[in-house]
């Protein structure tokens, strides 16, 4: 009888411990969905971007008709988002290597493969890569007034993954650009207010995520889901693949 008591708490200390101990990634891949709310908002804000455009179609002597501009507002709606939904993909090549790239849902490749290497925060074209293959810093995103509150008692299962709420806001700053050649694009810096709601684990230890690029936040947590709210959309990734 005793022995079957120990085996029991053994099992159960087991799965425990294997619940509470961090999680290495083999694969993981993030499906974002869109979807309007506000309708006039969401239109006000397409008219904004269309308005931007035409300076940079000034310099080749082409601007999109009134009509053209009409069309492409009007024609917006939730069934046409479905068709631009997006998966980004992570998958671990080795210790310190990432591979990413981007699918449509149905599996069709949209962009050609980038490796992070996770130990000098650099990008690379190719792996194995040669000692002078072009690199990019690896960037997050810049932000102030960070806050975050957490509901610890919410909780939910993400493919076997125990996770609790925490609720974001920030301001992401985007820095001014200058063209010495190309003045007209120039564009001055931005800061945009971001409120996002999402489920996360402490248990994932890294600062690389194929959909968030925030820093302060990926130090201490891993969102495995992550819903932004906007006046005129909501945006919305969620877990597609998982490999541990």
């Amino acid at each position: 009888m005793k022995g079957k008591i120990s085996l029991v708490l053994f099992l159960q200390f087991g799965i425990w411990f294997y619940a509470q101990s961090n999680i290495n990634l083999k694969e993981i891949s993030f499906l974002r969905t869109d979807s309007i709310i506000n309708i006039d908002k969401y239109e006000q804000e397409i008219s904004k971007d269309l308005e931007k455009i035409d300076k940079y179609f000034e310099m080749l002597d082409y601007s999109g008709s009134e009509k053209e501009k009409s069309n492409i507002i009007n024609s917006i709606s939730n069934d046409d988002l479905k068709q631009y939904q997006q998966v980004f993909h992570y998958k671990s090549v080795n210790d310190s290597i990432i591979q990413r790239y981007e699918t449509k849902k149905n599996g069709d490749i949209l962009s050609g493969d980038i490796y992070i290497n996770t130990k000098n925060a650099r990008e690379y074209y190719d792996f194995p890569y040669p000692k002078n293959d072009i690199s990019f810093k690896f960037r997050f995103k810049k932000i102030k007034d960070l806050k975050i509150r957490e509901f610890r008692k919410e909780t939910q299962t993400v493919n076997g993954i125990k996770c609790f709420k925490i609720l974001v806001s920030y301001t992401e700053i985007i820095d001014a650009k200058t063209n010495v050649e190309f003045p007209e694009f120039n564009t001055k810096e931005e800061q945009n207010h971001i409120f996002l709601e999402m489920w996360v684990s402490e248990n994932i230890k890294t600062i690389f995520h194929p959909v968030f690029k925030i820093r302060e936040i990926l130090e201490k947590y891993y969102p495995l889901e992550i819903i932004e709210v906007e006046k005129e959309y909501q945006r919305k990734y969620i877990l597609w693949n998982l490999k541990i």
